[in-house]
């Protein structure tokens, strides 16, 4: 977290409550991430020829429930640690278990569209990838006050 380098965490933890933190960094990170993901769709759909995608329009839809089940993991493992003191070396090895179901799910699913699997398999991965994102959001929420506490 940015607020501790800065020192600025004192000021938040004042003002607001953790639950506040979590969240405005939870939005903005979603924000960011599928500002980029819909900026990388567009310039892959100017690239690559019509034809290959099959269905562009789930690609999409695969592309950002992927984008936001990235940005809400990543976002309490940069939390817990903005608290260690090893962060160069901390942040690869405990966003790995978090991340890694959604990166393996979301190419599995890009290349489904590319294949012209059947429709109803994007509907499972776009529901799972989804469901993963509430989940860690609902966990993180519970654990982050124990972080911006610590």
């Amino acid at each position: 977290m940015l607020e501790k380098e800065r020192s600025t965490d004192l000021f938040l933890k004042l003002n607001f409550k953790g639950a506040s933190v979590y969240f405005g960094k939870l939005i903005y990170n979603i924000a960011v991430s599928l500002g980029i993901s819909i900026l990388s769709y567009f310039l892959l759909l100017v690239f690559i020829p019509p034809t290959i995608i099959t269905s562009p329009i789930l690609m999409l839809f695969i592309v950002l429930s992927g984008a936001v089940a990235l940005a809400s993991g990543i976002t309490i493992v940069s939390a817990i640690v903005a608290v260690a003191n090893a962060k160069s070396s901390l942040l690869p090895i405990l966003s790995l278990p978090t991340i890694l179901p959604v990166l393996l799910l979301g190419v599995a699913a890009t290349e489904k569209t590319i294949i012209a699997s059947d429709v109803q398999t994007f509907y499972s991965d776009i529901l799972f990838m989804l469901s993963f994102s509430g989940a860690i959001i609902s966990v993180s929420y519970v654990l982050f006050g124990f972080v911006w506490d610590d």
